[in-house]
């Protein structure tokens, strides 16, 4: 459960409204309101009210008090539980003798102190309120009204804190959209899923049959590990699709359930539930759920056991994770089925101009190399993979008369070979995943001096994909034979390329180039 201690300013105006108006309605002189920060186990100001402004508590009180469980009056009032009427201090301190001693009897002539429950009947918060404007004490009605303002402010630290959680959960699953890599994915839900609950372990387990396989943990042993599909705590919330919360499991246990891939202790399993609606007839869809895989939450870090309202939060956390692990799988098959089509318009490439589709084959691999070499990114390789197989997509605009002519071209018909270019980005910018490509495609004739075509682009002006595709296509161009012309030796194709390294060619990255040849 995310820690009540956190509730961001912004999200406390209600808070600080609400207890201006407990000070102003019991016509006290002050009051403050502690929050209960369970990592620290200390009691933190959150918000603080005078109804004199120029004895308003200073920001660094606020951001440097901090009191035990047991240590003073909030702090005895937060460990019992019960609430307290002051109106003798002096008294109350030979009662208390020890939980006190903080409590500086001159400024606190009397005084009312509210321990605030959560769902679960813990402390997660004490309304201090302080000394009555008119110097007399507290009544007992004062004390029943100020135990109803407590319930209420309760209730409003709660719906901040459902707030928060809800503005958590939506940053956190907007970073992990960002990127469609699953491994990334996997690794950013456990790791961000363990911030969210602030627990020792978190796991992702998912389906590869006949197995649950432990894909990524914040604990890097257990990954690989194995559950088979059914079996143990995993294989039951698979197979159920229902979440299992375990507050407390010893270590004899006998439920062979709970041989769970940690040590026995609390902890939250939750399903990765994906729910499908098919169409089935007239106004009426079949509903289903499918579950890919489960989270596995163990242990919180300040020791206390799990409970419902974390089991709420990580089942809304996991139902949101399963939407973008499945989004990703989508994009990936969808990318497979693209890269089909591309490989098909190669083929089609190949069947208008026979020498094609192997000189493609060759300056994808050359052109990888490169970018290996020149540590381009994951997503500039994909691009430039798909970018020197479709290259050349436009000559399939091309008649073959002038692909396949013998003898050189003549300027007309060069100046419609040239075209090829624009052609292939007609055909390929409107298609998903392949915009970068084209780019890479259009300006791959584009020379480093800016003599090129088709936008006589120069120097870094020039795509980094497409000054490699320049050196790879030209010297497999060079060396392979053609309708039009023999080909020409490595040795005679090397002499070419650094004959025109700057005119041409990015002379840095043809240096990689020969290089390579080299090896």
């Amino acid at each position: 459960m995310a820690d009540f201690a956190q509730v961001k300013p912004k999200h406390r105006s209600s808070i600080n409204e609400i207890l201006k108006q407990a000070v102003t309605d019991l016509r006290a002189d002050s009051g403050s309101l502690m929050i209960f920060d369970t990592t620290s186990e200390n009691l933190i100001i959150k918000a603080a009210y005078s109804a004199d402004p120029s004895r308003t508590l200073s920001p660094e009180i606020l951001a440097t008090t901090k009191i035990k469980l047991g240590e003073s009056i909030a702090g005895y009032v937060a460990s019992t539980k019960e609430p307290l009427i002051i109106n003798d201090i002096t008294a109350l301190n030979l009662k208390l003798t020890g939980y006190i001693k903080k409590t500086d009897p001159s400024k606190y002539k009397t005084s009312i102190v509210i321990p605030i429950m959560d769902s679960n009947s813990r402390t997660m918060a004490v309304l201090n309120i302080n000394n009555k404007t008119n110097g007399e004490h507290f009544s007992n009605d004062d004390f029943n009204f100020a135990k109803l303002l407590g319930e209420y402010c309760g209730e409003a630290l709660i719906l901040e804190k459902k707030n928060m959680e809800l503005l958590t959960l939506n940053e956190i699953i907007h970073e992990i959209n960002q990127t469609n890599d699953l491994d990334v994915i996997f690794k950013m839900i456990v790791e961000k899923g363990k911030l969210l609950v602030n627990c020792k372990n978190v796991s992702i387990m998912m389906v590869e049959s006949p197995n649950l396989v432990v894909r990524q943990s914040t604990d890097r042993k257990l990954i690989g590990e194995k559950r088979q599909l059914g079996v143990g705590v995993s294989g039951w919330v698979w197979k159920t699709g229902e979440p299992i919360l375990i507050k407390k499991i010893e270590e004899n246990t006998d439920d062979r359930r709970f041989e769970i891939l940690n040590k026995p202790g609390s902890f939250i399993v939750a399903p990765l539930n994906l729910k499908y609606e098919t169409p089935f007839a007239l106004n009426v869809a079949l509903k289903s759920t499918s579950t890919i895989g489960v989270l596995n939450f163990s242990d919180k870090e300040n020791g206390i056991s799990f409970d419902e309202d974390d089991l709420t939060l990580i089942l809304n956390y996991a139902n949101l994770t399963a939407i973008a692990i499945e989004k990703v799988k989508f994009y990936i098959e969808t990318k497979k089925a693209y890269l089909s089509t591309v490989e098909a318009l190669a083929a089609a490439i190949d069947a208008k101009d026979r020498s094609s589709y192997n000189h493609l084959k060759r300056v994808v691999r050359y052109s990888l190399v490169l970018a290996e070499k020149l540590n381009l990114s994951a997503k500039e390789k994909e691009d430039l993979h798909f970018a020197a197989l479709l290259h050349d997509v436009g000559k399939i605009g091309i008649t073959e008369v002038i692909l396949n002519k013998p003898s050189r071209l003549t300027n007309d018909e060069y100046e419609i070979m040239k075209k090829h270019v624009e052609e292939g980005v007609k055909i390929l910018v409107n298609v998903p995943f392949l915009e970068d490509a084209a780019i890479m495609v259009k300006y791959h004739h584009e020379k480093f001096d800016g003599s090129g075509y088709p936008d006589k682009l120069k120097g870094q002006e020039i795509p980094v994909g497409a000054r490699i595709l320049a050196i790879t296509d030209s010297y497999d161009a060079m060396i392979s034979e053609r309708v039009y012309k023999k080909n020409k030796t490595e040795e005679e194709a090397v002499a070419e390329l650094i004959r025109c390294s700057g005119t041409h060619f990015d002379p840095v990255i043809l240096e990689i180039f020969l290089d390579v040849l080299k090896t």
